[in-house]
């Protein structure tokens, strides 16, 4: 006898069909109505391939290495600046009309803010020197992609229109900034979503209550997006906590140093293919290739990820080359270099001068491998510049004050107006063996010294900054 089912129980099923619930860690349950157009439009992308991938790409690169929660991928992230993105609309719209298709190109646009991500996040920017942002274009233009055919077949020209909007290109530019400014959706989730994540509570501020400050101010020239009057106190929050997390987490001195290191595993690896000493060099696999400097397909760069870099680092371990092999292992095994670092900028006269007096001292230990064993740079950053209508992307916050004037947050605030001074940090890594030598070395012994070789060969420490 054939199974059957009730007639209620056929219709039980498809309103299940309808929703989608997406369980989150920071949002809580999040549901998406596939019988709108518009949200089967974002569900379809979650299910591409291009957009499954970030699954498999950790949000902060290698900062779980400090802190053992930060296993968060991009793919939870970008799904989380996607809801916050919605929520932010919902509340202009009291104040301003958002067309559904404004509404729908926005949210894609958010959706999609983060895809062309490489391995360890921005890790692979600073070591392999692409841009996140170009890929993300890349893969949504390409008709090669899933992405771009989903788009396509809900909108021939949507393609285009996403990439105008995350390069606030778009017709009104209000709407890039609820993704990409510097009060928006993307902050706002990952500030949260790395604070839980990682541990700490430096992230937290009232989200529901800053989303309920913002409205839009109208003038001559574009729309923006301001915090109300009701919104200045959790802004105020909000912008402190970004600080705190940048001092605390992301310019980390331990985080540093693992980016340090795997961007000195890659030198060493460039220059071991250069002279075609690198004997684990698989030839055809995307990695090699782009050590290479050969332009990368799009196919090969969607096979990179956080794994296939692990995978090749465990192999570079039986690298006959010592320096690769060991910085290989320590990666692995995180048995990272030494740091020792310095609250200031890495241009001042005593820092040159001690900075030199520590390269001369490795450089007669490690002779040349001393750009493997001694890793300087420079971090820092500004945490609040003021709006600058002429500046696309520009990153202040006006607030509407009591009396109905606007003016610049830090203007009101003088927290904020404190976030404005540059922090600078300088930092020096090294292996542990050498720390008794080189954290001994201070400003006084300069004096003592005798002149010391010109460090001629001694690189200039380049900037590193944590990117949102």
């Amino acid at each position: 006898m054939p199974l059957t089912c009730p007639r209620w129980w056929l219709n039980f099923g498809s309103m299940i069909g309808k929703e989608i619930f997406l369980r989150d860690t920071i949002h809580g349950v999040l549901t998406l109505d596939t019988n709108d157009p518009g949200e089967r439009l974002l569900w379809d992308l979650v299910n591409t391939r291009e957009f499954q991938r970030l699954r498999r790409i950790r949000q902060l690169g290698l900062t779980h290495l400090v802190y053992q929660g930060a296993e968060h991928t991009r793919f939870a992230h970008s799904i989380g600046v996607m809801h916050l993105t919605g929520s932010i609309l919902d509340q202009l719209s009291k104040k301003v009309d958002i067309t559904p298709e404004e509404r729908v190109c926005t949210r894609v646009a958010a959706l999609l803010h983060d895809i062309g991500h490489g391995p360890y996040s921005h890790v692979s920017e600073m070591v392999l020197g692409v841009s996140h942002e170009d890929w993300t274009r890349r893969i949504i233009l390409d008709q090669s992609t899933d992405v771009n055919r989903v788009l396509r077949e809900y909108g021939p020209n949507l393609p285009n229109e996403i990439v105008d909007c995350l390069s606030q290109q778009g017709k009104r530019r209000f709407l890039s900034s609820v993704i990409s400014g510097q009060i928006d959706a993307d902050r706002l989730d990952y500030l949260l979503r790395d604070s839980t994540m990682t541990g700490v509570k430096y992230g937290v501020f009232d989200l529901e209550r800053l989303i309920l400050g913002l409205e839009v101010c109208r003038d001559d020239n574009f729309d923006s997006v301001i915090v109300g009057v009701k919104g200045f106190h959790p802004t105020e929050a909000f912008l402190l906590a970004r600080y705190h997390m940048y001092r605390q987490v992301y310019f980390h001195k331990t985080v540093w140093c693992a980016h340090a290191m795997l961007q000195a595993l890659v030198r060493r690896a460039r220059e071991l293919l250069r002279r075609n000493l690198l004997i684990h060099a698989p030839e055809k696999h995307p990695f090699i290739r782009i050590l290479q400097g050969e332009e990368m397909a799009l196919d090969d760069y969607l096979m990179l990820d956080d794994a296939e870099w692990n995978v090749i680092i465990k192999i570079w371990r039986s690298e006959p080359d010592s320096l690769l092999a060991d910085l290989s292992r320590r990666l692995i095994d995180r048995d990272l270099y030494k740091v020792r670092i310095f609250y200031q900028s890495a241009n001042t006269d005593e820092l040159v001068a001690l900075r030199n007096l520590a390269w001369h001292h490795m450089r007669t230990k490690y002779g040349s491998d001393v750009d493997y064993r001694y890793l300087f740079e420079d971090a820092t950053d500004i945490f609040y510049q003021q709006y600058d209508p002429s500046r696309l992307g520009s990153s202040g916050i006006q607030v509407r004050q009591r009396d109905g004037s606007i003016a610049e947050i830090d203007d009101v605030s003088p927290s904020i107006r404190a976030l404005k001074k540059t922090y600078p940090m300088h930092m020096w890594a090294f292996p542990p063996e050498d720390l008794p030598v080189l954290s001994s070395y201070s400003v006084e012994d300069l004096a003592d010294e005798e002149e010391l070789p010109a460090a001629d060969s001694m690189p200039e420490p380049s900037f590193w900054k944590h990117q949102s």
